[in-house]
């Protein structure tokens, strides 16, 4: 059986939000629609006519994967032709975190945080968008980290509730970065171009579905201390890299990393989570 490990660098938060699997929750609107099929609908409807709750595609998409949910609250103002503002929780120093980023090298400022992409650079001003679409992204640093035998795939809350912001699609393969990390769109934009947006702490950020054809087991857990030597192990990476770069760009970039130190992380990985 394939493996899944979610741990989360401040303490506590994994058991006040743990990610949930998609066969443990259901959208209200879902629920709305089996209530009504199974307490207003007479037998020949239910016979001759079609419904949602008979499409075996959508709860099997369920099925395959859990959702992610974003452990601190985030308030965001979006106005057209301004600056994107954006609030959420600090954590002091007196707080259980374990943040190996939070150094000399200025690259990264802790596990948590959010970076806002403006909707008119160089290569986002190319994206095809929803017309109802705001134009900058935001990026979140959640503080989760996760660890998997197999690829995850990162899709959009499958048929949400709401339509207010959606995150982007990717793969993410452990053994180079353990970080989920999203890219949400705010949509229903109004004429003006104002609008704020609230996101909860504990809502569902995204869904992610392992890619493998075998069974797989989610463990979500408390930041351990094999946990915390892998994150360092992952933060020296990143430091080798800016010092060869000598630090001349501003983010990690793995496609720019040699090829053995590629290779040399790898095995890394597949020694130290096969203990």
């Amino acid at each position: 059986m394939k493996k899944i490990q979610m741990f989360h660098r401040v303490a506590g938060l994994a058991t006040l939000y743990p990610p949930v699997m998609g066969n443990k929750y259901t959208p209200k609107w879902i629920e709305t629609v089996r209530e009504d099929y199974n307490k207003k609908w007479t037998d020949e409807q239910r016979s001759t006519l079609t419904n949602v709750i008979k499409c075996p595609g959508i709860f099997e998409l369920f099925s395959k994967g859990f959702y992610v949910p974003l452990p601190y609250e985030a308030d965001f103002l979006l106005e057209e032709g301004k600056e994107t503002l954006h609030r959420i929780p600090m954590f002091d120093s007196t707080s259980n975190i374990f943040d190996e980023t939070n150094t000399s090298t200025g690259q990264q400022v802790g596990p948590m945080q959010i970076g806002i992409l403006e909707g008119d650079a160089p290569d986002l001003k190319h994206m095809p968008r929803r017309k109802d679409t705001c134009n900058d992204i935001a990026n979140l640093k959640t503080g989760w980290s996760i660890v998997s035998d197999v690829p995850l795939l990162f899709v959009p809350l499958p048929y949400p509730d709401k339509y207010e912001w959606e995150t982007g699609i990717g793969i993410l393969d452990t053994r180079v970065s353990c970080e989920i990390n999203a890219q949400i769109s705010f949509y229903n934009k109004p004429e003006d171009g104002k609008k704020e947006y609230h996101i909860n702490a504990g809502e569902f950020l995204m869904f992610i579905i392992p890619l493998t054809h075998e069974e797989w087991n989610l463990e979500s857990r408390e930041l351990t201390e094999k946990d915390k030597m892998w994150l360092k192990l992952e933060d020296t990476v990143k430091r080798g890299w800016w010092n060869a770069r000598k630090r001349t760009q501003q983010f990690f970039s793995w496609s720019e990393c040699p090829f053995d130190l590629k290779k040399r992380k790898f095995k890394a990985f597949d020694r130290f989570w096969s203990k």
